[in-house]
């Protein structure tokens, strides 16, 4: 499960970066904008919806970020983030 999140994460971040190739500044909204495409247009649709809204995704999102900043920056971030999300959705069944 944790390789198709990750997977289906660095798909996102290609689209995002496709989307907002000429954004040079932070974007504040950014993880919400994660939050919807893998909850609408990503692979991995089916396996997320049934635990996570585009708010409370969103909000994942920016904790995992705060998380992987401050202590795990030497690790390939969607791995990190697809493992805590994996270890939700299992929480959650």
């Amino acid at each position: 499960m944790k390789s198709i999140i990750s997977s289906a994460l660095q798909a996102a971040e290609f689209s995002y970066q496709q989307e907002f190739h000429d954004l040079n500044h932070s974007d504040p909204n950014w993880s919400a904008w994660y939050a919807n495409w893998l909850l609408s247009e990503s692979e991995i649709t089916d396996l997320l919806t049934p635990y996570f809204g585009i708010n409370q995704l969103a909000n994942v999102l920016n904790k995992l970020d705060g998380k992987y900043r401050s202590d795990y920056s030497n690790t390939l971030w969607s791995n990190l983030f697809a493992a805590e999300i994996a270890n939700h959705i299992r929480e959650q069944q």
